[in-house]
């Protein structure tokens, strides 16, 4: 802010300190100092805050004498503006920034109502600070705030700079702060609120205390959705139906009448802003789609549709046609002759149009515009012949509640994409529709309509907003519903704001460039009147009950919330308490001395419960005694700590009785959510002669000792022993043969459990200091093996490996290949579980699983992962180094559970074989894909044929798998594959995948039949036929083989291939036909080369659906043919009399030497233009046949 100098002299008269004006009118130094824009009382004129209104208005003055010697905090005397008290706050150093100057205007209560938590006043200040002796001299700050007991001063933290009001800006100008003086001046406008909720900032707002309605939360993108059902629910007519609705027997997450009866009673009684997730749930959304911005129009439909067929034979039966239904009669009305066409329609809203029309008066003229046909567009009168006539839309009725769709977004042909039109719309309270109506409508009652709800949409075509302007009783009060906030609106504001079009202009000042001008993108975008000689009927209908299923489920509900709060409370007041003890050390086969999560196994569990945070070591220990049966003074509490080697071991024993289990946990374990402790039974300790136990742990350590067992395979705790730092390993060599009971010449190894990856076999020369053994270590000890034993885990390491890997496996039979979604059932399939490593190799696997099932050949079995979704995925190659890890699933696509044992469960699926799996490595696997008497009669198998094997070994295989005979096969008219020869091999294709081979299986057809008896060999020739998608290379399904007639009409072969095709109606009249001479070229799989110009020519019809196109009785009206020339489709028009041979042969004979069709194969193609729904769905591109020739 630059300093300003007014240029009259006596713009601001002196007034003497604390001299306030708080008359009716605005006080002379008030007016001078907002002479000029950018002055102290610019913005608190109400013509800057349209529609605003003030209690009172007032000025005053603090004139500071000595600067240097005013507090860090300085503060004014009170003045009084409007009734009510204010000082000025000056922080002369600033308010928490250095070299800045504060100011602030403070609110001063002065009765006991302005101290309340819903007390408020609104204001609009201007602080300023001006040289005494020249006031013409100031710098200022304006702005408005809504003063409440929390926020009762309000200003500029960041006034000014110091240095600003110090230094003048030039030689000849003094500074404000001249010689310690200056004056601050306070400019005060108190503003009424009469809506309650001016300059909110909505934080703690209550909608139902500030306005008797809740609001509605918004899922993500459902804000249309909000708007529209707050209108409904406040037509208590439409409310009270939807209750009456029968829903106890419904499913809460599919009755839409059920989830929109209880957003409707929580609506009416709840404080809380609604939820909305269990309607659109009901419609069957998923969370993506919440989040999906719908039409409002279309979603009112839906909703109105499934409530109407919900309510049918019961007693809301009729109550949404009875509100919402109109109707409308189309008509075309002879000038001439009396003759007159019109047809009656229901309707349940109106689009109106926007664009054109000024008001919704117009928009009303605009639909029932009559519009004359004459001239060339004469009418067909039956009876009449051509005549001269009028068309148009009239009314019949409007409903008692009128919904009234703008058109605000429609197709913009210059743009080619559709717009929002922002043009000013003005729609009125009431409107007359009687003008509307037909003659012979029904005028007893008047059809005036009064405005009940805006719904208006603030944004563009691709992003925006929905909220929902309400007048929700007879009584002239609106609201607006605003997802969770509702909030009064003055009258102005519904009838002025929204109607779209610019913002009104400031007038420009002379010289200046005017303005653009800016849109009001937020606008109505639909409209509910209600008709006013029904609507107390419409509104103020008296409540229906509840229905008391919707009451008891939402009061089960309530109190699940109160017992699940109650947990969470209990939850948050106790914790967890574990404790491992001599018991479960013995028993446990895995790392650490127990597991304290889910691993640990079920018939091995810990001491585990919830007890009070504030219960005492002591009382824990009686407690613990007698849940197991034990003395007090038999054992003693460890804590147990986490170290850095993720393992779990004893830190201390706990011997302060006093410390509560909140105390301990904090203390010694925080980094669990449970306290986890070791009791240490005396009994379970090793003999002690030299009494190490009752010595400080500074001296001596507690060392946990296993014993491993490899005959057996068993690993379990046998004791605790205590240790000097200063003895040898070997010095308890003699204690330890006696913890495990075996003779004393027994030699043992001794191995130091540090990780479950790192288990270090300890020197017994060496002192347990130099070994780095501490209290909680643990010590594994096994019997030395001989030379001559072999066991499978002959050593500790071995064993604790094995643990490390360790998982349980479910084996299954692989469903059949036709039965994909099948899935196993315990009670009926046998499945195998087998625990054991990942790193046991293939063959074990498979000779246990060949064992279990009665296979003497293990390599006929296979193996598969399994998906997440529990179907097979590829198989699993059998190498040397392929183990039991190579058969599960990776840890990214699957979570797998832990079983009773702890061990993580996964699943595999077999599968016999008929051959062995050696020999499978040489063959491979091809899916062939067949159809039957139509192209949709589509199946598949799987077949393993040799890599090196022939075309006849593929027939073969694929009729052992279906039930073609072998005799079939000799018969080139009943099966078909082929152009290429059965001796020739596979190698030679290439590598077809899955999904390559196509064969076609031709079933009887006695009219096909007799046609090929009938006709000679030279009449009658085999054209391939696939199937594209406007350009030649966009092949898509699967082709088949066809045969043309010499001397056929069109007509005749059409049907014949329609019959083929297994179309219906409306796919063939999208289809078009196109011809591909031999000579043209193809590959030899039977794909289509790649064409010069892949586009067709504009008069060549591509799609009958794309072009706009009507063919007669599903038949396409021209035929295409391809020129070698250009490689393009062309166009021949063709008559039903014409024949397709005839085309074939006028190809050939401009494209060869030869004057008939070749009758040495394949004639040529035939193109089918049309989009595979299916097949572009699976993404699937042309299937590549191949015809195998007998």
């Amino acid at each position: 802010m630059e300093i300003k100098r007014e240029e009259e002299n006596d713009a601001l008269n002196p007034l003497q300190e604390d001299e306030l004006h708080s008359d009716s009118e605005t006080p002379s130094s008030l007016k001078a100092v907002g002479a000029e824009e950018g002055s102290p009382v610019d913005g608190l004129e109400p013509k800057q805050y349209k529609g605003l209104s003030e209690e009172g208005h007032g000025v005053f003055h603090w004139e500071v004498d000595n600067w240097t010697q005013l507090p860090d905090r300085a503060v004014s005397k009170t003045f009084t503006v409007a009734g009510h008290d204010w000082d000025i706050l000056l922080f002369p150093r600033g308010n928490q920034a250095s070299e800045i100057v504060s100011l602030y205007i403070e609110h001063k209560p002065n009765t006991r109502k302005e101290t309340t938590a819903d007390w408020h006043l609104c204001a609009m200040f201007c602080l300023t600070m001006s040289n005494i002796d020249d006031p013409e001299l100031f710098r200022h700050s304006h702005t408005h705030h809504r003063y409440v007991p929390e926020e009762s001063d309000w200003g500029f933290t960041k006034f000014t700079e110091l240095r600003h009001i110090m230094t003048p800006a030039d030689a000849e100008t003094p500074p404000l702060l001249d010689g310690g003086r200056v004056r601050i001046s306070a400019f005060v406008r108190v503003i009424k609120d009469p809506l309650g909720v001016l300059w909110h900032n909505f934080h703690n707002y209550s909608s139902r205390k500030q306005t008797g309605y809740v609001g509605m939360r918004n899922q993500g993108a459902t804000c249309y959705m909000n708007s529209l059902l707050q209108s409904l629910y406040f037509t208590n007519e439409f409310r009270n139906a939807v209750y009456q609705i029968p829903t106890e027997n419904d499913d809460p997450k599919k009755s839409v009448a059920l989830a929109l009866q209880r957003v409707f009673y929580n609506l009416q009684v709840s404080e809380e802003t609604v939820d909305t997730t269990e309607l659109t749930k009901s419609f069957g959304w998923d969370t993506v789609e919440s989040f999906m911005q719908h039409d409002v129009q279309e979603f009112n439909r839906v909703l109105q549709d499934n409530l109407e067929t919900k309510m049918k034979g019961t007693e809301a039966d009729g109550a949404v046609a009875r509100l919402f239904e109109g109707k409308m009669k189309s008509y075309i009305r002879c000038v001439n002759v009396d003759y007159e066409s019109s047809r009656v329609e229901n309707y349940y809203d109106i689009s109106l149009n926007v664009k054109g029309c000024a008001t919704l008066r117009d928009s009303f003229a605009n639909y029932c515009e009559v519009e004359t046909l004459e001239g060339e567009n004469k009418y067909q009168a039956e009876g009449y012949g051509l005549q001269d006539a009028r068309k148009g839309v009239i009314f019949e009725s409007f409903p008692p509640v009128l919904q009234l769709q703008l058109k605000r977004f429609e197709y913009d042909f210059m743009r080619d994409a559709m717009v929002k039109i922002n043009d000013r719309h003005e729609f009125p309270p009431t409107i007359d529709l009687q003008e509307f109506l037909s003659d012979d409508a029904d005028r007893s009652m008047s059809w005036k309509y009064v405005l009940h709800g805006v719904l208006v949409h603030s944004g563009d075509l691709h992003s925006g907003h929905y909220f929902g302007l309400l007048r929700p009783t007879t009584e002239d009060k609106w609201y607006r519903f605003d997802d969770d906030r509702v909030v009064p609106v003055t009258r102005d504001e519904v009838f002025e704001e929204y109607y779209g079009g610019e913002f009104p202009q400031p007038p420009g000042q002379p010289g200046m460039r005017a303005r653009p001008s800016i849109k009001r993108y937020t606008n109505a975008y639909m409209l509910v009147y209600i008709r006013e000689a029904l609507r107390d009927r419409v509104l103020n209908a008296g409540d229906a009950p509840i229905p008391e299923h919707l009451l008891k489920r939402i009061q089960e509900e309530r109190d699940e919330d109160a017992r699940r709060q109650l947990e969470k409370e209990a939850l948050a007041s106790s914790l967890m308490v574990q404790v491992a003890g001599g018991a479960q050390f013995s028993r446990h086969r895995g790392f650490d001395l127990s597991y304290f999560d889910q691993r640990q196994a079920a018939d091995n569990a810990l001491f585990a419960e919830r007890l009070p945070r504030t219960m005492t070591l002591r009382e824990f220990s009686a407690l613990y005694a007698e849940r197991t049966g034990q003395n007090p003074d038999s054992f003693r509490l460890w804590s147990m700590v986490g170290r850095v080697n993720k393992t779990v071991r004893c830190e201390q024993p706990l011997a302060a009785d006093d410390l509560t289990l909140a105390q301990v946990l904090e203390a010694r374990s925080s980094r669990w959510s449970e306290l986890r402790l070791f009791c240490e039974s005396y009994s379970d300790n090793a003999p002690d002669p030299e009494g190490l136990a009752s010595r400080p742990l500074t001296e001596v350590s507690l060392v946990h000792i296993k014993f491993y067992d490899p005959s057996c395979t068993q690993m379990g705790g046998v004791g605790n022993i205590y240790i000097q730092g200063e003895q040898r390993i070997a010095d308890i060599v003699p204690t330890i043969r006696t913890m495990i009971g075996v003779p004393a010449d027994t030699p043992l190894m001794l191995f130091e459990e540090v990780k479950p990856t790192l288990i270090e076999e300890l020197d017994p020369t060496v002192t347990f200091q130099k070994a780095e053994i501490q209290s909680g270590d643990i010590i594994c000890v096994q019997r030395a093996i001989g030379p001559e034993e072999s066991y499978p885990l002959p050593l500790v390491p071995d064993y604790f490996d094995d643990v490390q890997n360790r998982v349980s496996v479910r084996f299954i039979r692989r469903p059949s290949r036709g039965d994909e979604d099948y899935t196993p059932d315990s009670t009926t399939d046998r499945v195998l579980v087998l625990a054991a490593s990942t790193k046991t190799s293939y063959d074990r696997i498979a000779q246990w699983v060949a064992d279990q099932v009665g296979m003497r050949d293990p390599l006929k079995l296979r193996f598969y992962t399994v998906s997440p979704t529990g179907q097979p995925r590829q198989p699993v190659r059998r190498m040397a180094s392929t183990t039991l890890a190579d058969m599960l699933p990776s840890a990214m696509f699957v979570n797998p559970t832990l079983n009773a044992e702890g061990l993580l469960e996964y699943t595999v699926m077999y599968e016999p074989l008929e051959v062995n799996i050696v020999q499978i490595e040489s063959m491979r696997n091809l899916r062939v894909t067949y159809v039957g008497k139509t192209i949709r009669d589509e199946h598949q198998v799987e077949v393993l044929v040799p890599k090196v094997g022939t075309a006849q070994q593929l027939m073969e295989a694929t009729y052992g798998k279906h039930r073609w005979s072998t005799t079939v096969a000799t018969s080139s008219t009943q099966a078909l594959f082929a152009t290429i020869l059965c001796e020739e091999r596979l190698a030679d294709l290439g590598s077809p995948g899955v999904s390559d081979i196509v064969a076609e299986h031709q079933a009887e057809d006695t009219e096909v039949s007799q046609m090929d008896e009938d006709a000679d060999a030279a009449d009658s020739r085999q054209l391939e036929v696939f199937h594209f998608y406007r350009d030649l290379p966009q092949t898509h399904s699967i082709p088949f083989l066809f045969t043309i007639y010499r001397n056929e009409p069109w007509s005749e072969t059409w049907q014949r291939l329609q019959r083929r095709l297994g179309m219906g109606e409306k796919e063939l009249k999208n289809l078009g036909v196109g011809v591909v001479s031999k000579d043209t070229g193809r590959t030899a799989s039977g794909s289509p080369q790649p064409m010069e110009q892949t586009t067709p020519p504009p008069s060549a019809p591509i799609s009958a659906e794309s072009e706009g196109v009507e063919v007669a009785e599903s038949r396409p009206e021209s035929v295409e043919s391809s020129d070698t020339n250009s490689n393009a489709l062309q166009t021949a028009e063709i008559n039903d009399n014409m024949c397709l041979w005839d085309i074939l042969q006028q190809m050939v004979e401009a494209n060869t030497d030869n004057k008939d069709v070749d009758n040495s194969g394949i004639a040529g193609f035939i193109g089918l233009n049309h989009v595979d729904r299916v097949s572009r769905h699976r993404n699937l591109q042309h299937e590549r046949a191949i015809r195998i020739l007998n």
